[in-house]
């Protein structure tokens, strides 16, 4: 009798190797086979395609998951559907935004309520595009008396991120998120002072941090430590991956496994190094 705890660890370890679509036909053949599967089935399969970006894999994993009737799903296996959907299709002027169309599905749920990361996976294709209308409804969608959901550090940096990248700017808007900010009692970071300075500029962006007390933070990210399976070690440091087109690569911040198609690292969000033709992978200097 085949054991469905087995399988799952299959799947997860194909979509860990950026195979998804060896995740989904796990999937398949354990239905095929009369294994009964069990939310984590799903969830690794999602998070397989959130890896490589595999859009035909990941939109009828998630409408399996949700017409599944003898399975209740939680707010994680949503979150982990739309942000897996969010990366598989990231041209979402070109098409129908599908990880807004998997949050909708989400709010008929009674037994689930959006939480902070459902707004960061769904509003993932937002930032680029800089679509102020669309991430305010979602923002009002999320954070509202109903839900009773709070938001984060993170949360107020994707909207300040999304307001500056609208064409012109929503200046005003960004400085009321700020101070927004502030006001929650959450201390801004890197990120925060980037977006204030590269939107507004130094002289605005030093002024709005003295205006509570934070001048002291800088708008430089934080050093991390090489990771060795993106090819860094203690003698040897990339200091700027270089991919061939169609390239998978391994993030140097986090070490997360990433397809080509991932714009930005599915494990810490960081962005996909710069792609040129040539026979070089990477650029690296040695310390001696």
């Amino acid at each position: 009798q085949v054991d469905i705890r087995a399988i799952n660890h299959v799947i997860r370890a194909q979509g860990l190797m950026g195979q998804s679509p060896r995740s989904r036909h796990w999937l398949v053949q354990a239905r095929k086979f009369g294994v009964k599967l069990n939310l984590d089935t799903y969830k690794r399969v999602l998070e397989g395609c959130t890896i490589s970006g595999d859009g035909l894999s990941a939109e009828p994993t998630f409408y399996e998951l949700v017409a599944d009737s003898n399975i209740t799903i939680d707010v994680d296996t949503y979150n982990t559907g739309i942000l897996a959907l969010a990366r598989s299709f990231p041209r979402v002027g070109v098409m129908e935004d599908k990880a807004r169309k998997a949050f909708m599905i989400m709010r008929e749920d009674k037994n689930v309520v959006p939480n902070a990361k459902t707004f960061m996976a769904v509003t993932t294709n937002l930032v680029k595009f800089g679509w102020v209308k669309e991430m305010d409804e979602l923002k009002d969608m999320i954070f509202n008396a109903y839900t009773g959901t709070k938001k984060d550090l993170d949360c107020y940096n994707r909207i300040m991120l999304v307001y500056s990248k609208r064409h012109p700017p929503a200046s005003k808007k960004l400085v009321q998120t700020y101070r927004e900010l502030c006001d929650s009692g959450l201390k801004p970071n890197w990120l925060t002072v980037q977006t204030l300075e590269r939107t507004l500029g130094w002289q605005s962006r030093k002024k709005l941090l003295l205006e509570r007390g934070y001048d002291g933070i800088s708008g430089i990210p934080p050093a991390r430590r090489p990771n060795i399976r993106a090819g860094g070690s203690s003698r040897t440091q990339f200091v700027n991956q270089v991919l061939q087109p169609g390239q998978s690569y391994y993030c140097q911040s986090c070490g997360t496994l990433n397809m080509f198609e991932a714009e930005n690292c599915v494990g810490c969000d960081r962005e996909r190094p710069r792609v040129r033709k040539g026979k070089d992978v990477s650029e690296s200097i040695s310390e001696g």
